[in-house]
């Protein structure tokens, strides 16, 4: 029998490490109809993509107010 090391926790940074990096802020996810509709939205809100998981589905980099500017732009969904 192995251990699948890929599957174990990861060290978790310390609490000195945290304080010392600032306000850490979580991607926003943000899902649309399609693709192309995410195009549009994420262009018009001017949002940095970081990773399109599938199609309509895109994970963006946290910016103040993206969230409003997302469903302004057709985003049926946005969590932070």
């Amino acid at each position: 029998m192995s251990i699948l090391s890929e599957f174990l926790p990861r060290p978790a940074p310390s609490p000195e490490n945290l304080r010392r990096a600032g306000s850490i802020e979580a991607p926003l996810i943000a899902l649309f109809d399609s693709s192309v509709a995410a195009g549009d939205a994420l262009r018009s809100a001017g949002a940095t993509l970081w990773r399109e998981a599938s199609p309509g589905v895109v994970i963006l980099a946290p910016l103040p107010g993206l969230r409003e500017k997302l469903y302004a732009a057709g985003a049926m969904l946005v969590v932070g």
